[in-house]
């Protein structure tokens, strides 16, 4: 588990412009201050570009409630290496999303049975331990999702869950995020729920709307089917993206030694 974690049992206030501003951010390890550093960060440059979002976010008309915690605004300043059009508009993107993709994206608990039955059945997780480079590792078994008491918009939910308990940590947000995904037991009756135009919306969602520095997405123990699939999703990936993809039908144990 991420070492800021202990965030989280904060409730953070949705109010767009809240008369005190929540500015606590932990301390960053050094080896996450060196990688800040590297997105363009410093102290003045980050305090001033929370302070200058903040204020985009007040006087813009179509922004109704918006989080404006530290935390959550370095999300999207550190994506975009504190270029602040590109900031704007991603941020400007998620909130669309979430407004638009509820049934992706709305009324997160993991107290939701539909969201327990993938929970308890391992479906996906945070490994205990960073990996070599500091990075949080996120960790899906296949086999933890059944396609009859589930479906691939809880799949979706779930991630997206995972993703927003740990994208304010300056793991995630410095160093990024690597996720591996056991497919093993993806099959047609899994695959076959979801639609080409979902997959658009998906792949187009991860590219310009995601403040998650993703930094590998690993399919593993891949089925020919699934590859054939992966090979199909991967021609709608930006360069960008699809360059930190990798499938493979070698089991999971095999991959990373």
């Amino acid at each position: 588990m991420a070492e800021n974690v202990g965030y989280y049992f904060k409730v953070p206030s949705v109010n767009k412009a809240p008369n005190t501003y929540d500015d606590d951010v932990n301390e960053l390890h050094p080896l996450y201050k060196t990688l800040a550093v590297q997105l363009g960060e410093n102290e003045n440059i980050r305090k001033q570009s929370v302070q200058q979002l903040r204020e985009w976010i007040s006087k813009t008309a179509t922004i109704k409630r918006c989080r404006t915690d530290a935390p959550f605004l370095l999300r999207f300043l550190r994506t975009n290496k504190y270029s602040f059009l590109r900031t704007v508009k991603m941020l400007d993107n998620y909130l669309h999303a979430l407004a638009i993709h509820k049934d992706w994206f709305g009324q997160l608990s993991a107290d939701d049975p539909e969201l327990s039955v993938l929970i308890d059945g391992g479906y996906l997780f945070p490994l205990p331990q960073l990996d070599a480079k500091g990075r949080i590792v996120f960790f899906s078994f296949s086999s933890g999702f059944d396609a009859k008491k589930s479906s691939i918009a809880n799949a979706i939910k779930m991630n997206f869950m995972l993703g927003e308990v740990h994208f304010d940590t300056n793991e995630a947000q410095c160093a990024g995020i690597v996720c591996i995904y056991d497919m093993e037991k993806i099959d047609m009756s899994v695959l076959g729920q979801i639609s080409i135009q979902d997959i658009r919306k998906l792949v187009d969602l991860l590219d310009h709307t995601s403040a998650g520095r993703f930094q590998e997405l690993h399919f593993v123990n891949a089925q020919k089917v699934t590859r054939t699939f992966a090979n199909m999703v991967l021609q709608l990936m930006s360069e960008k993206i699809r360059s930190r993809v990798f499938v493979s039908f070698v089991p999971v144990e095999y991959c990373f030694l």
